[in-house]
């Protein structure tokens, strides 16, 4: 079952989310081999993104050995972020094709005040 996890995104700063994935015994899980996935959407029924986070497009990495998901926008990025509320998911994908959901929740953007 995929854990609840809220997300908290501040516009116009750099953003990232590090997800350490352990065994039953707390030995880190080896992700080589595995892809990733997040998309945030307004609606779970939305068919487009209204942002998409890959392996793909570099905005996701993960370090196989250490167990590591790592998400990320940056500055630039988030400052042209338009939405307030969203949710999210996080799939990984391993290299037998095996889809498993890691994490899904709310997504809040704090709006930008100061300007660079």
């Amino acid at each position: 079952m995929a854990a609840y996890q809220e997300l908290e995104i501040e516009q116009g700063t750099d953003w990232d989310d590090e997800l350490l994935l352990v065994d039953a015994n707390g030995d880190p899980v080896d992700l080589t081999g595995y892809t990733a996935r997040c998309d945030f959407k307004r609606r779970i029924e939305d068919a487009a993104a209204l942002i998409s986070l890959t392996t793909g497009n570099g905005r996701i990495v993960i370090t196989p050995l250490t167990g590591s998901v790592l998400r990320s926008l940056t500055s630039a990025e988030t400052a042209n972020i338009e939405f307030r509320n969203a949710l999210h998911d996080l799939i990984l994908i391993s290299a037998s094709g095996i889809v498993v959901r890691i994490c899904s929740g709310p997504v809040t953007v704090s709006p930008q005040i100061t300007v660079q």
